[in-house]
């Protein structure tokens, strides 16, 4: 009984605790308006603590509090944010007005090498791709993650240069944009950097943007700038891994003629006497093998029936089919990366590794990467003077051993469409690629290597292989001289490593080629080789190493908000010493990395036809090439009332590549701008529109042409002439005084 009495006494004193609770609450009433319209906010949140409403479709809410001073925060979705005090009890009715919320685009800095440039102030044609863009694709090359990205970026899926910035703009200049790196024009494989190491990425695109680049910028101007830490950030460590699949190549895109429609082809110009002229040559170039099985017809060495039951075979089979099969797959694209990045008041830092592991869509090709970069910065004399020190450093290995599709192309050129890699009976399929197949029996039976071509057999000897190595090192010194000027001193070195080695197989066709090219019989003493049996390697080397040093002045002043000033002027010199060597190694043994001896001064009569005379390949070369530029520049840019801005660039390029008399003249290569930012006019709202300006420029840039000299150049032979027995060298150019780059004029409007 005492127990029950107890629990009763507890249960009347909580309900007692929670009628006291809810006399102490009270009403408040009130209203949510935006302030300038004052028409009603619906849906806005408005809570107290733990107890919350929401808005009805008259802006009107209604909340029970407790006694005393409370604290309402009001949240609506395109609104700021408020909070206000009431002490309760209340008797009038809330009203809150809450302001719109207008966002507010940061200010966006324009690196163009030299400085960085408020975006607003631009008067040149400039797109910045932010590391939101950057992240949007999954590619080991930096120049991937721009494309479809930047107006005016071309990718060229011909020829040696794999990007343009609107199109051609030199006659025998590089054609490739200048890439920027860290301020410095980056000289080493692309491929070497990292996405995940990079911030931005700006593309100046005319004259305005990349003329302060002077004899270099014609073809635009990429400038690439790499992550760094932060002041005032405390230690961040991230790490990330990305796998991506690239589709199968698709082998039947392109329409090809079908290989009964070929085959047809074929036999109505055998018919007329299309092949005859190949078949009485000399040099017994190959035949398909239609035309082989034609022309056996023809002599009696094949009936009919069988001839015509082969050729039913053979229109069935499309080489597409085993491409697919063999010679495409499923591309991987591996990325791991992690960094470190911090700061304190003085000091920032950054530290970043990544490794890369890329599997091509065409079996043989791979790629693996090991980027290592680090910078730093400190702060010194009461933030006055910056010291930045940053370095990185890659390692890159790449294969390229996919056999193109056009291997078995008959004497280099024509393909045809009935082709298999493996026969009927499950074996490689051999054939006549260079050479009609009764002559390269003929040469096997005299003891010759076997003439005939398998592409299987291709794939698997395939063994090219590339190494890359880049080590870039700089520093700098940043300091405030006055208030509004600045200098910097910069000095930069680079170290690039790259060596390509092919292996070609004693096995693989191209060495039997090479060999029964040169060989002969001799009665008597039997097959002659002045090619070697072994192995055909070509190795090449290059080493680039290169310095530079800039000194710039940097002068910033505002008067109040309409007058905003900008000058810069500096001086920068530049040297880069390549060394590149290379050699063939004939009859190479791996086993014990020994090659032998040729004799490249002889001119041998060729197997196929004595009539022919034929010389050894020499791919032994030595170049060392030494680029020195000295130059000066001046930038300067004004704006009114962030309205109006005028910018103008003027630049003196001197090198031992130019003429004596081009260098004594100094021309000047310059640029000028205008811009006119319509959404800063009164009489159109700033919120219509996040960006509209009116620009025009119009300027001078060049293209250095390197192949070319100033001075009489000759290139010395390795070999001997074959008529004299001496050594040899070719006049490359002749002297003159007047040479210079290639000027590029540019006007921009839009």
């Amino acid at each position: 009984m005492r127990i029950q009495l107890s629990m009763a006494t507890v249960l009347g004193l909580v309900l007692l605790g929670f009628a006291n609770v809810a006399y102490a609450q009270k009403l408040v009433k009130g209203r949510i308006l935006a302030a300038t319209t004052r028409n009603a906010i619906t849906g806005a949140t408005v809570r107290c603590a733990t107890v919350a409403t929401l808005t009805d479709k008259d802006g009107k809410f209604e909340l029970r509090l407790q006694e005393g001073l409370q604290t309402l925060e009001v949240i609506a979705m395109g609104y700021q944010q408020q909070q206000l005090s009431i002490k309760m009890p209340i008797a009038d009715t809330v009203l809150v007005l809450l302001e719109e919320l207008v966002q507010q685009l940061d200010e966006v800095a324009i690196s163009t090498g030299y400085q960085k440039i408020d975006r607003t102030r631009l008067t040149g044609a400039v797109t910045l791709v932010d590391q939101k863009l950057l992240n949007r694709t999954v590619n080991s090359n930096v120049l991937g993650h721009l494309q479809d990205v930047v107006p005016g970026l071309v990718f060229n899926r011909v020829g040696t240069n794999p990007i343009s910035i609107r199109g051609q703009n030199t006659i025998k200049g590089n054609e490739a944009p200048l890439i920027i790196l860290d301020n410095f024009p980056y000289d080493g494989d692309i491929n070497n950097i990292n996405p995940n190491d990079v911030s931005e990425i700006s593309v100046l695109k005319d004259a305005s943007a990349a003329a302060i680049w002077g004899a270099r910028a014609g073809n635009g101007v990429i400038v690439i700038t790499t992550k760094k830490g932060a002041y005032h950030k405390p230690l961040n460590i991230n790490i990330s891994s990305n796998l991506s699949f690239i589709a199968k190549p698709d082998a039947f895109s392109q329409p090809v003629l079908s290989s009964a429609s070929f085959i047809d082809l074929e036999q109505l110009l055998f018919g007329q006497g299309y092949y005859r002229s190949q078949e009485t040559n000399a040099n017994s170039p190959a035949l398909s093998p239609i035309v082989e099985l034609l022309i056996a017809q023809r002599d009696g060495l094949l009936q009919p029936a069988e001839a015509a039951q082969t050729i039913a075979r053979l229109k069935k089979l499309d080489v597409r089919n085993d491409y697919a099969k063999y010679g495409y797959q499923t591309g991987i694209v591996q990325r791991l990366a992690t960094n470190i990045a911090g700061g304190t008041e003085t000091n920032r830092y950054f530290v970043s590794l990544g490794y890369d592991r890329n599997r091509s869509s065409l079996v043989g090709n791979r790629d693996d990467r090991i980027t290592v970069q680090f910078s730093n910065a400190y702060q010194l004399f009461n933030k006055k003077l910056e010291w930045q020190v940053d370095g990185n450093y890659t390692d890159a290995t790449v294969r390229n051993n996919a056999v193109s599709l056009n291997g078995y192309a008959l004497n280099g050129s024509t393909t045809y469409p009935y082709f298999s890699f493996y026969d009927k009976d499950g074996q490689p399929t051999r054939i006549s690629k260079d050479v009609r197949e009764g002559f390269g029996t003929t040469a096997l039976a005299n003891g010759l290597l076997p003439w005939t071509y398998s592409m299987i057999q291709e794939q698997e000897l395939a063994d090219q292989r590339e190494n890359r190595g880049d080590l870039r090192l700089n520093t700098a010194l940043l300091l405030k001289v006055l208030p509004g000027l600045s200098t910097e001193l910069r000095y930069q070195f680079q170290h690039s490593l790259s060596s390509q080695r092919s292996n070609n197989h004693q096995d693989s066709y191209y060495v039997r080629n090479e060999i029964n090219r040169f060989s002969s019989v001799v009665a008597g003493t039997g097959i002659v080789r002045p090619v070697p049996l072994g192995a055909i390697v070509d190795e090449q080397s290059q080493q680039a190493t290169t310095h530079n040093l800039r000194l710039l002045l940097n002068y910033v002043q505002r008067w109040g908000s309409d007058h905003h000033l900008n000058l810069l002027s500096g001086a920068e010199v530049r040297g880069q010493r390549t060394n590149v060597e290379q050699q063939r190694l004939y009859g190479f043994d791996a086993s014990n990395y020994s090659s032998k001896l040729v004799n490249y001064s002889n001119a041998y009569s060729a197997y196929i036809n004595p009539a022919a005379q034929l010389s050894i390949i020499n791919n032994d070369r030595q170049n060392l090439l030494t680029d020195r530029f000295l130059s000066y520049f001046f930038n300067s840019s004004y704006s009114f009332r962030k309205k109006y801005t005028f910018n103008s660039s003027i630049r003196f390029d001197q090198s031992n590549l130019f003429g004596v008399r081009t260098n004594q003249k100094g021309v000047p290569l310059w640029s000028a701008g205008l811009a006119w930012d319509i959404r800063e006019e009164g009489w159109l709202n700033p919120q219509t529109l996040s960006e509209l300006k009116l620009r025009t420029s119009y300027g001078w840039s060049g293209n250095v042409d390197k192949t070319l000299s100033a001075y009489t150049t000759a290139s010395y032979d390795n070999g001997i002439n074959s008529l004299t027995k001496l050594p040899f060298a070719r006049i490359v150019n002749p002297p003159n005084e007047a040479l210079r780059w290639e000027r590029v004029e540019t006007a921009n409007i839009g």
